[in-house]
């Protein structure tokens, strides 16, 4: 749909994409993915008139993507995956090694815990088997034997809860049925395509019983304080890891992460909250809208005694580089393993 806005003092006329389930297909390098890629940096401000300004997003949009390996710690993914192997708790879910599906549905959780409005999502970074089930997998397999609760039937229950998705899809014509707005990318030009999805694939409608809880439990900070000594040291890797003493924290798939500066002022924001509980207790929703309200009014300089070197993260990335940080195990000594493996 168009869409008229002031930017800078300037009426801007284009495109503009509502609340509710968009899916942006097409063929191979039309590009879909560098849409989503312009919508995902849309949540920051950009200088006037670079160019990027042209691009507005919802700063609650959130880029959630599979992440196999990642930790996760207490995390109820029952809304997407129950009745593991060997009765693993869902509800509370936690391992060092998550699969693509469960790391999928932990980003989801945490993104809407923290208060996302619309999630982001690309076909490509997403584990399959947690995306859709086909019709000859579920002949095959019963539901009664299967875990996994796919994205598709959760994505309208989500869409009437206030979560948006603007899905890009290559080669999961389902989503057709489910979408409020089909866009096709044609040699990087946007066509309105919603009628014709539906006449291909049909309405869909799914319906799940049960309560979709997206409450994230309370991080164990006097955990985290043990390793925030008077001598710690914090650095970071390009924007890819972020270390506090030797505890390596992978931020690889954080993609709307984009830059050093926003990795080291999340580490500084923790080490504080371990210190000095600056943000007080509770919730982790809760303490990440503090934090947030906390860089809007604060001078850098004053809240962390330091000059440069920092810039404003969103709560939703200061919590998933929180969220990534096993403090369970101490940080074993130079040289030392963690849990057998070389560290």
């Amino acid at each position: 749909m168009e869409e008229t806005i002031d930017v800078d003092g300037e009426k801007i006329t284009g495109m503009a994409i509502p609340k509710g389930i968009t899916v942006i297909t097409g063929g191979g390098f039309h590009g879909k993915s560098t849409l989503l890629n312009a919508l995902e940096m849309g949540v920051y401000n950009h200088i006037p008139n670079d160019g990027r300004t042209l691009c507005i997003t919802d700063e609650d949009a959130v880029k959630v993507r599979a992440e196999d390996g990642r930790y996760v710690d207490a995390v109820d993914i029952s809304p997407f995956i129950n009745n593991l192997p060997h009765r693993k708790d869902t509800q509370s879910f936690s391992t060092e090694n998550a699969s693509g599906s469960t790391s999928q549905a932990t980003n989801i959780i945490e993104a809407i815990g923290c208060g996302a409005k619309c999630l982001l999502i690309d076909e490509d970074t997403s584990a399959s088997n947690f995306m859709i089930r086909d019709q000859q997998v579920q002949q095959l397999i019963s539901t009664a034997k299967e875990p996994i609760t796919a994205y598709i039937e959760r994505i309208q229950e989500l869409s009437a809860k206030g979560v948006s998705t603007i899905l890009v899809i290559g080669g999961i014509g389902d989503y057709f049925g489910v979408a409020d707005h089909v866009l096709m990318l044609d040699e990087y030009e946007v066509r309105e395509v919603t009628q014709r999805a539906r006449e291909i694939a049909g309405p869909r409608e799914y319906q799940q019983a049960g309560v979709f809880s997206m409450d994230l439990k309370p991080f164990n900070w006097s955990l985290a304080a043990k390793h925030f000594g008077d001598r710690s040291k914090m650095s970071v890797r390009g924007r890819d890891e972020l270390s506090v003493n030797r505890d390596a924290i992978d931020l690889r798939a954080l993609e709307q992460l984009v830059e050093a500066e926003q990795a080291m002022m999340a580490g500084k924001l923790i080490g504080l909250q371990s210190k000095k509980a600056l943000f007080g207790q509770g919730s982790l929703a809760e303490m990440a809208e503090r934090v947030k309200e906390q860089l809007k009014n604060a001078d850098f300089s004053d809240l962390f005694g330091i000059h440069g070197g920092l810039s404003y993260v969103r709560k939703y990335e200061w919590v998933a580089i929180l969220k990534r940080w096993n403090v369970s195990v101490p940080t074993p000594p130079k040289g030392g393993k963690r849990h057998g493996r070389r560290y």
